[in-house]
């Protein structure tokens, strides 16, 4: 490997070495001189106003980039330089904003994946005509309430899943949610630790499996709940009831009896049917022997 690119690709490089290597001639080596945290701000701004969109990328995305370099970046023609500057924690709430009404739909959808996105901003986001974009909203553990509730009715139900995976989603909209048509959104809403114990019970009697299983390994789960899904007739939900660091050890053993009695059904099984194998071959080698 280039030993300029191993010495740039260091953490911890010395910034005087990459203040130097950021005018080096390739532009690999520019690259992770513009990727690295450890190259100074100054020499960050710099390389914003000469370099290619590759090296653009990986200067919108350094975490050392000052706000006021990236609000420059945050109007480059490349939509992945944009959509970089969308995810930088140091990017200032007014390029957010600014950046949440980009035309390109995948640096919209990166503005609510910023946990410094305004909450005006997310409220606007939310109703963009990006199910994608809405998507990220519903995730953003900042969302505000009155937003979310908003999305747990949104069309998408790619949407709503999100607002039931979202560990600021109340009580009250998990159980909204708990009934939702998409059993992928009753699963989201199975495993988030703030749905209500009365929620998780009812969810223990969804009839798809990925729905029990979600309650089976939330940690959050009553012992009453776990132990009912102790006996599903899944042995996925039921391994999964066994994994719960929760479960109760009454549970737990009545699981190993459970696996015991099956393991000698198994082998009852097995022998009754080599029993029967071998008299269906005795009766068969007589037939042919009397004929």
């Amino acid at each position: 490997m280039n030993s300029k690119i191993d010495v740039v690709r260091t953490p911890y490089a010395d910034p005087d070495t990459l203040v130097q290597l950021a005018h080096d001639a390739s532009a690999d080596v520019r690259y992770w001189v513009a990727l690295n945290p450890s190259t100074p701000p100054k020499t960050l701004a710099r390389m914003a106003s000469v370099e290619t969109d590759q090296v653009l990328w990986a200067v919108a995305k350094n975490p050392s980039t000052p706000s006021e370099v990236l609000a420059q970046l945050a109007t480059n023609d490349s939509k992945y330089v944009r959509e970089a500057v969308a995810m930088n924690l140091n990017t200032s709430p007014d390029t957010l904003a600014q950046l949440a009404k980009d035309k390109d739909v995948f640096v919209r959808w990166a503005v609510p994946k910023n946990p410094h996105t305004p909450l005006d901003t997310l409220t606007i986001l939310a109703k963009d005509v990006g199910w994608y974009v809405r998507r990220g909203v519903a995730e953003n553990p900042n969302t505000p309430l009155s937003v979310l509730a908003e999305l747990t009715m949104d069309e998408a139900g790619e949407v709503r899943r999100w607002v039931a995976k979202n560990p600021s989603t109340p009580p009250k909209l998990l159980m909204a949610l708990s009934i939702d048509e998409k059993w992928e959104v009753r699963e989201a809403t199975a495993g988030n630790p703030s749905t209500p114990p009365e929620t998780m019970n009812i969810l223990a009697h969804d009839p798809q499996i990925e729905v029990r299983w979600a309650i089976a390994q939330n940690g959050y789960a009553p012992d009453e709940v776990l132990t009912r899904l102790a006996h599903d007739k899944s042995w996925q939900v039921r391994e999964a009831v066994a994994g719960n660091p929760h479960t109760s050890p009454q549970t737990l053993a009545m699981l190993e009896r459970q696996k015991s009695e099956r393991d000698i059904n198994i082998k009852e099984s097995s022998h009754v049917d080599s029993i029967q194998t071998v008299a269906s071959t005795i009766r068969t080698e007589t037939s042919v022997n009397l004929d």
